[in-house]
């Protein structure tokens, strides 16, 4: 099958979706056998000018995931743990919702969102004061399932931090650094790291950005969420080392005749262990794409019948993709730095097409025209919301909210009036409180992302009140 010989090919697309969509910087990295290409288009760092290049340091968020478990791969390769050893035999003090789940929760589990446990993603925003990783874990038993253990595919960082922890207990040391030990310098990955103090201050890394009402960017500080997700999302890299990264995989653990892991370590990594059905991940389906799943820090999937596995990453200011085809030799990673963008998605479809040699796809206008519909029907939705809660008042004075409140997931929060108007700071997180009817308002983010907070007020002044940044949560005075 012939292949897309270079990503210089790319450029000119790159340069319009920039342009398009409003994204400071795009990068793509591409691997056809022996062949690496990169392009991109636009600025790193907009204050300068300076155009990103193949080491230009990018935050990956949860492209990550495969790193950890990889060194869980590595830990199993040695004999020290399996995957179907219990969670709860490694970590200490381990414990969730229900005990079927405390007792039941094995490593393979932890690492393919079998655990049925709502998100609560919005814990990794608030970044509650004093809590770390192994904080965090403890306090997985206040999360509650959304589905039944081992029922569906449930994506969840939380297990990804849980990972981090128990690679620490299980080695000895600090999962990062058994990470870099282990993985990072016997693959010649120089320009990763786990820590924003070891990249922030790096001449060549990329600025995070979102847009701000009228469309224009604005830097967004670097997420620092190593001490509280560890490898859920907390590594950064470039993209020759992201090109190393992936022929570690295309080489089933062997890269420039080093091995860093065993064929069978490579095996389970890249076999499906949890069945997407769809609706529960993906937000599109298409008769070229089958056979959906989640392997171990990998999402596994066909195009047009060739196997490709792959994994998006997401967080403040950045988006990530990097994808490989184990049965052709072909890989790709693709990096932007811009909140919230969504072409990385349909343009890792059309790069892997073109590497397969597939270059009639053209993902990005199928992927358009599917996604256009939920799109559309998302913001009929939010207008709505608004319209029905216009002209809303609350049901009692400002003075009846605001106070301290406390949670015992999210810890600390405070309902006070800035400018004229409620506001509720919950840990790190700021967000606007506008009424919706009665003791009900919405909470909502800079972003424009809202959840709803309702207050409990059985006299003259509130007992507490419910925020629903996924299940409810209870804050008390």
């Amino acid at each position: 099958m012939a292949h897309m010989s270079s990503a210089t090919s790319l450029a000119p697309l790159l340069a319009d979706l920039a342009e398009a969509e409003h994204i400071p910087a795009l990068a793509v990295a591409t691997r056809a056998g022996e062949d690496f290409a990169f392009a991109a288009s636009g600025a790193a760092d907009l204050a300068t000018g300076r155009a990103p290049d193949a080491d230009t340091i990018f935050p990956i968020g949860s492209c990550s995931k495969a790193f950890i478990a990889t060194a869980i791969a590595i830990l199993v390769d040695s004999g020290a743990i399996c995957y179907d050893t219990p969670v709860a035999a490694v970590v200490p003090g381990f414990e969730l919702a229900t005990p079927q789940l405390t007792c039941g929760l094995t490593v393979r589990d932890m690492l393919s969102h079998n655990s049925g446990l709502a998100r609560h993603d919005a814990i990794f925003e608030v970044q509650p004061r004093g809590v770390d990783a192994r904080e965090l874990v403890r306090r997985l038993a206040l999360i509650p399932p959304r589905a039944p253990f081992r029922y569906r595919m449930s994506y969840q960082n939380h297990m990804y931090a849980l990972a981090s922890v128990l690679v620490s207990e299980v080695a000895g040391e600090p999962w990062d650094q058994f990470l870099a030990r282990h993985v990072l310098v016997p693959a010649g990955m120089t320009r990763t790291f786990a820590h924003v103090a070891d990249f922030a201050a790096d001449p060549n890394v990329a600025f995070g950005y979102g847009l701000d009402a009228g469309g224009a960017p604005r830097q967004l500080a670097f997420d620092d969420v190593y001490h509280l997700a560890g490898a859920a999302g907390c590594i950064a890299s470039t993209a020759h080392d992201m090109d190393r990264w992936l022929r570690l995989q295309l080489g089933c653990g062997v890269i420039d005749g080093t091995r860093v892991f065993s064929e069978a370590a490579a095996a389970a990594l890249h076999a499906p262990q949890t069945i997407i059905r769809p609706g529960e991940f993906f937000p599109f389906e298409a008769t070229e794409l089958d056979f959906r799943s989640y392997g171990l820090g990998w999402t596994i999937q066909t195009l047009h019948g060739r196997k490709l596995v792959a994994h998006g990453g997401s967080i403040r200011g950045f988006r990530t993709l990097a994808g490989f085809a184990p049965d052709d030799d072909v890989a790709f990673f693709i990096a932007g730095n811009l909140e919230g963008m969504t072409i990385h998605e349909p343009l890792g479809l059309e790069v892997a097409a073109r590497l397969l040699g597939w270059t009639q796809d053209d993902w990005l206008s199928k992927l358009g025209a599917l996604m256009a519909p939920l799109a559309e029907a998302g913001a009929a939705s939010e207008a709505e919301f608004w319209a029905s809660a216009a002209g809303a008042v609350p049901a009692h004075p400002d003075t009846a909210y605001t106070g301290h409140y406390t949670s015992e997931l999210y810890g600390e929060a405070e309902i006070r009036r800035r400018d004229g108007a409620l506001e509720a700071i919950i840990g790190q997180m700021r967000l606007e409180l506008r009424p919706v009817g009665g003791d009900g308002f919405a909470s909502v983010l800079p972003n424009g992302v809202h959840y709803p907070l309702t207050f409990d007020v059985p006299g003259e002044g509130a007992v507490g009140f419910d925020w629903t940044p996924d299940t409810p949560v209870r804050f008390n005075r």
